[in-house]
């Protein structure tokens, strides 16, 4: 199942299509161009470098926070505006949880040790 995620609740967005628990490309927002601005253009070149079109893809997930008010309503309105469009189903993920999880996998990728 071919998702694409974005996350605004933060200074910097990302956006991200994964495959089942595959992450298949990743891509990051500059912190000098708000959300409403840069967001699609962002999902735009994911999705060029994947050689994928929106209609390719079985739904979208939304970042909810914690983070900036502002920010997660342009991602879920945005998420919300693609899938109603494309009638794809939207499921929305903790910020926060999704955060820790790519830093766990970052310190089992760099270290031999467990605590």
């Amino acid at each position: 199942m071919k998702l694409l995620a974005v996350d605004t609740s933060q200074l910097q967005a990302a956006v991200c299509l994964l495959d089942g628990g595959r992450v298949l490309a990743g891509h990051t927002g500059s912190v000098d161009v708000a959300h409403s601005e840069g967001l699609l253009a962002h999902v735009d070149a994911l999705l060029r470098g994947a050689s994928l079109r929106l209609d390719q893809l079985d739904g979208f997930a939304a970042g909810v926070g914690p983070g900036s008010f502002t920010g997660i309503r342009i991602g879920c309105a945005t998420i919300k505006a693609l899938a109603q469009v494309l009638d794809k189903p939207v499921v929305a993920f903790s910020s926060l949880r999704a955060t820790a999880l790519s830093l766990d996998a970052g310190m089992r990728a760099t270290t031999s040790w467990r605590s």
